[in-house]
């Protein structure tokens, strides 16, 4: 114990930091993630698919449910996969003979990204980043070693990847490709790498079949992708939002591709530089949004503190040079933490964002510029949203409630009603996205329906002022920072023949693209 805490002791203290930090810092006044909501939604409804994502963040949206839906719960597991990713960052660096100081330059690195934003919420994301991080320090390993477990890790870890993100395809498409470009490339006639891809497709399989028996939902949703937020990306700011996402850490990483491409020490690990250039390339061509690419840095900061402080190790340089990297990525840090994560108050939070509009801080995936990044205003207005659903239910008797369904229009606001709703015995909640069409029943009855949606016109639309007796709009999200501001909430009551027809027809077409 003594001898691994003096090995490791350094990383271990800066992941628990990092670890601290995510659980502590986020101002109690933001909410959940729209994001969040749905993904917890899917613990209620285990299967190998969901129509957005892979199974695995539902397994731990379960886990969130036996715990009751804590919100510490609920942010421990992103904080705890960026906490792993840091130790395994100081594990590839140790594993690479460098010393504390690449250790220290290395982590830190991670810990003053883009990756703030990252581990504090929880969605696949941050599993993702860790996987890969695991599989580029197996991968090392096997290069020091030879021995074909580590690739057989690899395949392990891959299969276990694509059952949380589809991203971790990333990772063998570039490993082959490195493995080509490579002396490595003599793997390719050992059978141990086409075990590994066996495995890494037997544990895979599962959500493929369920892919394949729904038709392929993920082609749908990637055309979805490509035709509402991906045309408004360009391969411009996709190199911007490189550049961005890890700013403080910019000549740690730079110099950590450098390392693996040009140096002679890096020569044994070139095939790291291949992974990173493969993925940059294939994000680019298929008009990727840059936070797709965030697993490919770990291994460049690791590699990176490896190679300064070879570049440091005189004297002179030690108590110099040093000192003064890292006093410029604190600095540079400071902003960077502020803006991925919420320690102020929403509105102080608008007015410091304000500063880094330039940045591209606060662009939407509609292209436009907003009072606060699109991830913090997807924080606000749930509970407001849920509390006036609510209060519109309790408003019936006990008989028109047992005749009452709940419609929202987005995956976000079903899930958040669900989420909390739940104490107030609120009917299952009904929407027309994401794997809310697999739960939704095919055939019902109905008396009155709570609408929850974004169209402020649905008031007056004739589909619902000709086939219910009365519609009243009950509420509205009245907090300007947040994105669902202006979404109403509108009771419609003594539903007719036609609309409960209209319905359950649209819920049964929907099913059946799937």
């Amino acid at each position: 114990m003594t001898t691994f805490l003096r090995k490791n002791g350094l990383i271990i203290l800066m992941s628990l930091f990092l670890l601290i930090l995510h659980l502590a810092a986020i101002n109690p006044a933001w909410e959940l993630h729209r994001d969040e909501y749905l993904y917890l939604a899917q613990g209620n409804h285990l299967a190998w698919g969901y129509l957005a994502v892979p199974p695995t963040i539902a397994f731990f949206g379960f886990i969130c449910k036996l715990f009751g839906y804590s919100v510490f719960i609920i942010r421990l597991f992103p904080a705890l996969f960026g906490a792993l990713t840091v130790y395994m960052i100081g594990r590839i660096v140790i594993e690479m003979k460098g010393g504390l100081f690449a250790q220290f330059i290395a982590c830190l690195s991670y810990i003053t990204a883009g990756y703030l934003r990252l581990n504090l919420l929880f969605q696949p994301n941050s599993m993702d980043v860790l996987y890969f991080t695991i599989c580029v320090y197996f991968t090392v390993r096997y290069i020091h070693t030879s021995s074909s477990r580590y690739i057989i890790y690899c395949g392990i870890l891959i299969g276990l990847g694509l059952l949380n993100k589809y991203t971790m395809a990333l990772f063998p498409i570039g490993m082959l490709i490195g493995l080509l470009l490579t002396p490595h490339r003599k793997l390719f006639k050992e059978k141990k790498l086409y075990v590994a891809l066996l495995i890494a497709f037997i544990i895979f399989l599962p959500n493929l079949l369920w892919e394949y028996f729904h038709h392929f939902p993920i082609l749908i949703q990637v055309h979805t992708l490509q035709g509402q937020q991906l045309k408004h990306l360009d391969t411009a700011t996709f190199i911007k939002g490189q550049l961005v996402n890890c700013f403080p850490s910019l000549f740690v990483w730079v110099a950590g591709l450098i390392f693996y491409l040009f140096a002679k020490s890096g020569k044994p690990y070139r095939i790291f530089g291949w992974i990173y250039l493969t993925i940059i390339v294939v994000l680019v061509l298929s008009n990727g949004k840059d936070y797709y690419a965030l697993g490919a840095y770990p291994m460049l900061m690791a590699s990176g503190g490896v190679f300064l402080e070879k570049l440091t190790h005189k004297i002179i340089l030690k108590w110099s040079v040093r000192p003064i990297m890292t006093a410029v990525m604190l600095w540079l840090a400071i902003p960077m933490l502020l803006i991925c994560i919420p320690i102020f108050s929403p509105a102080k939070m608008a007015k410091y964002c304000a500063k880094y509009k330039s940045l591209g801080v606060l662009r939407w995936e509609d292209g436009q510029n907003h009072a606060l990044p699109m991830d913090f205003a997807d924080m606000l207005g749930w509970k407001e949203m849920t509390n006036k659903v609510v209060d519109a239910y309790n408003s019936l008797d006990a008989a028109q409630k047992a005749h009452t369904i709940i419609f929202c229009d987005n995956y976000g606001e079903a899930g958040a009603v669900s989420f909390y709703g739940r104490k107030d015995s609120l009917p299952p909640v009904q929407c027309k996205e994401a794997s809310f069409i697999f739960w939704n029943p095919m055939s019902q009855r109905f008396d009155n329906v709570i609408v929850v949606t974004n169209d402020t016109s649905d008031l007056h639309k004739p589909l619902l002022t000709e086939n219910f007796k009365q519609v009243t709009e009950v509420g509205s999200i009245t907090d300007t920072l947040a994105r669902e501001q202006g979404t109403i909430i509108l009771l419609c009551k003594g539903a007719n023949e036609a609309i409960i027809n209209f319905i359950n027809t649209r819920q049964q077409e929907l099913r059946s693209k799937y």
